[in-house]
Parts: structure tokens; C-alpha cells; sequence
């Protein structure tokens, strides 16, 4: 029924991620890569002295800075700056070192964003350098992102060191959205369980999305472009992970636009990326519209969350709502403030702030219920137990026997299987000479023994105070001669035990096949063990008579 009910946004989650998938297969195919070394040296500021040649620069003009190398350079020194959606050439002395960006084989305009290090080498101190940067986007035009002066190791450390925040905030996203899963997959199948299932899954998304805005797995994985394609396959599922999240409750699942947007934002993830793969749009040009359809998300949300807290309707998913998506909203909103107006290096920092709130607080409810859910559990397990459980032996007691019948009196089963009346002999005179401790621990060894001979083919019950039924079902391979040498093994314990004893023990026993082939059922073959039993019985009392006479 589960999937019943979701197959269409399980299809529509499948179709994003495909779409999506496929670009990412092309920017990897068309791409190329940008290698670096790790060495350590330690970072040295080389902001001063640039002077910008031939003005500003423009969409096909680029902006030139120009600087002299320092007279004393390491063995391995290189210069060291962030591009940022711009092609890079560098020159020494007129004569180009260095180039990036310049000849694009994949589809779009942008060569990603790109920690560009540039080998220096001894010869070139007090060199004049000059740097070319040529933003392809109107607002990374002229952008200058700081240069720096050291080894890759240095420059690794520094990196670290700046986003150290953000890195630590990924992990953590990745690792809870990892734990939700495995603990959402080893538990049952429920509503709370699928609710912790895509929060983990929305975890893991967003977790993926920080790490790759930081840039950081370019030390790792060579191909900026292939980076920053992922990072966006990633970014267009954060919406429809956020929303198919929301509707694992009841309470959103009955509001229509939801579910609107929920499909909205896949249509949208998934147009996006067909822009970006067919050059129509990059996808640094189409965010805008990724941003408003976040936005218009995150505000409605945002305002039936509290105006369903003002109207009193105080569902504790309300109030977590409300108040994780009016923390999540604001830091949204200061990111986006420095995406279009300030030139941040550390992209989504407060985003991912945002998200981590939203994320832990629904975490920490799901958990919550679940805990609820788990002990409500145990208190009906034991319930169930009390019900249809034998204190005194641990066998199935007379309740769960009668509900045994009326199934397989329900299903008329097809299978082969048996019936076996058990019935202790001269209880009541053990009872009334031996007192009734001596009685309880007849019953309880009595049904010891049964249990060890039966337990592993059937199901075994106490129906009456000296009286256990073993029903035996699926028995296709079991034959009447394993029955009776099973009986016979009961029989002859309990002659073994009773030869320590002041009194003896005995039971008599009596089976009948459940045949479906011959039309015989459950009623029938429970009927007929029962009088082979008696037949057994009476034959033992008259042996016994025999005996003593």
C-alpha cells in the first residue's frame, strides 16, 4: 500500500535524479581536469602592489592585473587564487605560464569555480606577472578573490582552515543522514520509520551539496566542471527531498499544495539541468529561478506554520514547522543577500546552518516517537504475551489455541499435519497426597519433555489443567512413524524421571493426520486425536489394574 500510495512521487524523485544524472555523464565525458600537488610550505599574503592595466574589464574584455614576483621564492612555490566562474591566463614576462578555462569541451559557458595554483619557479623572482581574468557571468566580471603566495600544502591548510565551519557542518549532515537511513531501513516499515527514511535521504543531499560548494574535494577530484555540475545535481533535489520529507505526516499530507510543490520542484530541478545540457541556460543563469521557487516554498511554509500556531492549531509537527523553517528563512535570506550582493568566497554558509537546525530538530522528534512507538510496542507485546501465554509452563495457553483453531478452521489449509492430544495420568491423586507443589512440577516437567520432542516441528499448547495439544502444520516430510517415536521418547523420560520420584509420571498420548486430500480439516483430526488419546488412556488404566492385581 505504501508504494501504492507514493509510486508517483517515487517516479518523479527517480526522473530528477536521472535527468540530472545524465548531465552530470556529459559534463564528465566533455570535461577537463585541473591536477594539483600537496607539499607544504607555509602561505604568504601577496595582495599588494597589483595594478589593474587597460581599464575594467567586461564579458569579452578581460580584466588585467598586473604585479612584480618577490625576490626570494622557495624551490616550490606557487601563486595561489580562487576563480570564480572565470578563465584564468597568466603570464611572466609576456610569456603565458599557465591557462584555464580557455577552451571549454563541455556544454555551457562557465569553467567552474577553481582553486587555480600556479608553479613559480626560482627563476622568475622579480619577474613582472600578469594575470587575465575573464568572467563569463555580468556578476563575476573584475571579481579579485585575494592572492596568495606558498606550496599546495600550505594553500590545502589555509583552505581547511577558512571553511573549517562549513567542512564540519557537511560531515556532520552526511553522517546523521547516514544513520537515519540505516536506522530507518533496520526498523519496520512505518509512518515514523518512513518519515526518519527521507529525512536522512535530505540529510545526505544537503550534506553532498555543502561539501561540494566548498570546493574542497577539487583536491581530490581534479575536474572543477564535473564538481560543479554535481554540485548542482545535488542542489536541484534539496527541494523535492524537503517536501517529500513533509509529506511523510499527516498533517501536510492533507494540503493540496504541497503535494504542488513537491511535483513543482522536481519540474523545475529537472528543466534546469535540460537548459544547462542544451545550452540554453547555464546553470549559474537559471538559480534565479531555482531561488524564487525555494523561496515561495519556504515563505508559505513559513506562514501556515504560524498561522496555524496563532489559529491554535498546536500539532506539535505545527510548532517544529514554524519555528525550523523561520530559522531556516532567515539564514536563507542572509545567504542570498550575499550571493547577489556581496562577494562571499564561502557560498551557503548560513544555508547550511539553516539546514542543520531544520534537520536536528525534525531528527530529534522522529526519535522521539519512535521511542514512543517502540515501548508502546513492548507494552502490547507483553500484553499479547499475557494473553496467550501459560505462566506456569511457557507454553501457548488455551486462548492462543482457540485462535489457532479458528485460523486454520478459516483457511481450510491445504498442507498436511497432525494433531497430539497429551493427557498426564493420576494428577489429582498427586495433587491430593503429594499437595499441590508436587502438581505443579508434574505439569511443568510433563511439559519440559513434550517441549523438547515437539517444539522444533509444531506448536504446542496447554489446553486444560493436565491436558497439552501439539498442532503440527506444513508437515509434508513428517511421517505417522516420527510422530509416534516422538510420543514414545515423551513416554519413556518421564518413566526415567518418575524413578527418582515418590510418585510416577505417565501421560497418554493420542495423534490424528490433518488429510485436506481426504477433506479431513482442523475439527475433524483435533476430534479424532482426542479419542485415540481416551483410547490410550483407558488402555494404560487397565495395564495398570492388570499390574496390580
Amino acid at each position: 500500500m505504501g508504494w501504492q500510495k507514493d509510486y508517483k512521487k517515487i517516479i518523479g524523485l527517480l526522473l530528477c535524479i536521472c535527468v540530472g544524472f545524465v548531465a552530470l555523464l556529459l559534463t564528465l565525458m566533455n570535461s577537463t581536469n585541473t591536477t594539483m600537488k600537496l607539499e607544504s610550505k607555509k602561505l604568504m599574503d601577496y595582495n599588494q602592489g597589483w595594478e589593474t592595466m587597460d581599464g575594467v574589464g567586461s564579458l569579452t574584455k578581460p580584466l588585467v592585473l598586473k604585479n612584480t614576483i618577490p625576490e626570494s621564492l622557495g624551490n616550490q612555490s606557487y601563486l595561489f587564487f580562487r576563480a570564480s566562474h572565470q578563465k584564468v591566463r597568466v603570464f611572466v614576462n609576456q610569456e603565458e605560464i599557465f591557462q584555464f578555462g580557455q577552451k571549454l569541451t563541455s556544454f555551457g559557458k562557465t569553467p567552474g569555480c577553481a582553486w587555480i595554483m600556479i608553479p613559480l619557479e626560482e627563476s622568475m623572482a622579480g619577474e613582472t606577472i600578469t594575470v587575465e581574468l575573464l568572467g563569463v557571468y555580468p556578476n563575476y566580471v573584475n571579481r579579485v578573490n585575494g592572492f596568495y603566495l606558498g606550496d599546495s600544502g600550505a594553500v590545502f591548510d589555509e583552505i581547511i582552515w577558512n571553511r573549517l565551519g562549513s567542512l564540519f557542518i557537511s560531515i556532520i549532515l552526511i553522517v546523521i543522514g547516514t544513520g537515519m537511513l540505516v536506522i530507518s531501513i533496520a526498523l519496520k516499515k512505518g509512518r515514523i520509520t518512513t518519515a526518519l527514511f527521507r529525512l536522512g535521504l535530505l540529510a545526505l543531499v544537503v550534506g553532498f551539496w555543502s561539501a561540494l560548494v566548498l570546493n574542497i574535494l577539487q583536491f581530490i577530484i581534479p575536474n572543477v566542471l564535473f564538481l560543479l555540475h554535481t554540485e548542482f545535481f545535488f542542489f536541484g533535489l534539496i527541494m523535492p527531498a524537503s517536501t517529500w520529507f513533509l509529506l511523510s505526516f499527516k498533517h501536510f499530507q492533507e494540503k493540496k499544495i504541497i503535494h504542488g510543490f513537491f511535483y513543482g520542484s522536481i519540474v523545475v530541478s529537472m528543466m534546469i539541468h535540460l537548459l544547462q545540457v542544451l545550452n540554453i541556460l547555464d546553470y549559474m543563469e537559471s538559480i534565479l529561478i531555482t531561488h524564487i521557487s525555494m523561496g515561495l516554498i519556504l515563505i508559505y511554509l513559513t506562514i501556515i506554520g504560524v498561522y496555524d500556531l496563532i489559529r491554535k492549531k498546536i500539532h506539535r509537527e505545527v510548532k517544529i514547522l514554524a519555528f525550523s523553517l523561520i530559522v531556516l528563512l532567515f539564514f536563507w535570506g542572509v545567504d542570498l543577500y550575499r550571493f547577489y550582493f556581496a562577494s562571499g568566497q564561502d557560498e551557503g554558509l548560513y544555508t547550511r546552518i539553516g539546514m542543520l537546525v531544520f534537520i536536528i530538530l525534525w531528527a530529534f522528534e522522529i526519535i522521539r516517537n519512535i521511542s514512543k512507538l517502540i515501548e508502546k510496542m513492548a507494552r502490547t507485546r507483553l500484553l499479547e504475551v499475557l494473553a496467550f501465554e501459560d505462566t506456569m509452563t511457557g507454553l501457548k495457553n488455551r486462548s492462543a489455541f482457540e485462535e489457532k483453531m479458528e485460523q486454520l478452521r478459516t483457511l481450510q489449509s491445504k498442507e498436511r499435519g497432525f494433531v497430539i492430544e497429551f493427557d498426564m495420568n493420576d494428577l489429582k491423586y498427586i495433587n491430593d497426597n503429594y499437595g499441590h507443589s508436587k502438581g505443579d512440577f508434574a505439569i511443568t516437567t510433563t511439559s519440559h519433555i513434550i517441549r523438547e520432542e515437539f517444539e522444533k516441528i509444531g506448536t504446542i499448547y496447554r489446553i486444560g489443567g493436565d491436558e497439552i495439544c501439539v498442532i503440527v502444520t506444513g508437515a509434508e516430510y513428517i511421517s505417522e512413524e516420527m510422530i509416534q517415536i516422538k510420543i514414545d521418547q515423551v513416554v519413556e523420560k518421564l518413566q526415567v524421571i518418575g524413578k527418582d520420584l515418590e510418585f510416577k509420571l505417565s501421560v497418554a498420548a493420542g495423534y490424528a493426520v490433518i488429510d485436506p486430500l481426504k477433506m479431513k480439516f482442523i475439527d475433524e483430526t483435533y476430534k479424532e486425536a482426542d479419542r485415540n488419546m481416551y483410547r490410550n488412556k483407558i488402555r494404560m488404566k487397565c495395564m495398570d489394574q492388570d499390574f496390580r492385581n
